[in-house]
């Protein structure tokens, strides 16, 4: 539990390049902002939070990173990834679904023409598949393990 908010702490140290700050500025940031959003508290105790917090984290990365790339070779594998990783938390922690629909509109936000942006979303859809259809089987495994063990049967 404690390894995602170290990579937390790193993307927020990362992402301290796009403001320009020097090297300890950037330190700061990433200490201030892992113990302002109480994610050092979640580092101790085994839940869902902190690992879904930082998905969506990486998910904002990746979209900001598409943004402000000056060429656009890379962005299909970019949007994918923020997809997934967004889906991810979504399957991971349930209110953090809420993250990666919210991330839709950020695409149409792009300085690109419109079917640039139409068809950056169908690679955003894309990639969420895979972790949605992941937890999906996983949840149908679950319920049919459950009946046939009897865990699912009616209290009388």
């Amino acid at each position: 539990v404690t390894l995602p908010v170290a990579a937390a702490a790193g993307l927020i140290y990362r992402m301290g390049r796009l403001f320009e700050l020097d090297r300890p500025y950037r330190a700061g940031l990433a200490l201030s902002c892992v113990i302002a959003t109480g994610l050092i508290s979640y580092a101790t105790v085994l839940n869902a939070h902190a690992p879904a917090a930082v998905l969506v984290l990486c998910a904002a990365a990746c979209l900001i990173h598409v943004a402000r790339a000056p060429q656009t070779q890379h962005s299909a594998a970019w949007l994918a990834t923020a997809g997934f990783c967004g889906a991810l938390a979504g399957a991971i922690d349930l209110p953090a679904t809420i993250f990666f629909l919210f991330f839709i509109p950020a695409i149409f936000s792009f300085r690109w023409t419109m079917s640039r942006k139409w068809a950056g979303l169908i690679i955003y859809v894309i990639g969420m598949v895979p972790p949605l259809m992941l937890h999906a089987y996983l949840t149908l495994l679950a319920g049919l393990v459950g009946r046939l063990v009897g865990l699912d049967a009616e209290v009388e």
